[in-house]
């Protein structure tokens, strides 16, 4: 996995995953012109995504809070994709 590279490198697994997540919304946005991470849900979806990464990869368990908040983190960003035609 490119995770295990990049830690491989002195890179700890957040480290790796913010590095991952860059290059994927820097590809996506030279690809489709849309600046998605300019987008008021942005944040709460960058959120959303590091608690998924903790839950995937150190077997988290998150708060009931947590899981809501994550959840609704996602529905402005399938829309925006939406509404893209994507």
């Amino acid at each position: 996995m490119l995770w295990r590279l990049l830690e491989s490198e002195g890179r700890s697994l957040e480290e790796a995953n913010q590095w991952y997540f860059d290059t994927v919304v820097t590809l996506y946005t030279e690809l489709s012109g849309d600046a998605i991470n300019q987008a008021t849900f942005w944040s709460d979806f960058k959120r959303a995504a590091k608690l998924r990464n903790r839950m995937v990869h150190t077997s988290y368990v998150p708060t009931p809070e947590e899981t809501v908040d994550s959840l609704a983190a996602y529905h402005p960003f399938i829309e925006h994709l939406k509404s893209k035609g994507l």
